[in-house]
């Protein structure tokens, strides 16, 4: 995964907005994508795909600078891996509806994950879901 989707972004208001997102993944659209069968290792490939997708595709916000930024909670519990975007990854295997279980994360509640420099929060309520449906028998 690129290192660089690692650090924040430097404000909260240079986050993408929700279409321009789905605009942006929408390259992943008909991809093969072959499952493992092992979830850390599937969850890990699809949050690499989209880290790709997203630092190639440009209109990233910029990175926060060193130092000028804290994650809050200890050992980094519930914060999304892919903060420059502040996108949380899931795969969906199954029919028309999908149980997803978030741990360690309440995303209604506005718990702060990340301070930035301007004294802004990154929160769980901001985290924006990737679900990612895959058809199991094509691997697409």
């Amino acid at each position: 995964m690129n290192g660089a989707l690692s650090v924040p972004p430097s404000r909260k208001s240079a986050l993408s907005s929700g279409r321009q997102l789905a605009r942006r993944l929408s390259a992943l659209l008909g991809k093969p994508f072959p499952l493992t069968g092992k979830t850390r290792t599937d969850g890990s490939n699809l949050r690499k795909r989209v880290a790709d997708v997203l630092s190639q595709s440009g209109g990233m916000p910029g990175p926060a600078s060193d130092g000028t930024w804290r994650i809050l909670p200890p050992k980094k519990k519930g914060v999304p891996r892919l903060l420059r975007e502040y996108v949380d990854t899931y795969i969906v295997t199954s029919g028309s509806s999908y149980n997803l279980q978030v741990w360690n994360r309440n995303p209604s509640e506005p718990t702060p994950h990340v301070e930035l420099g301007d004294g802004s929060f990154l929160r769980t309520c901001d985290v924006r879901f990737v679900m990612t449906r895959i058809n199991t028998e094509r691997g697409k």
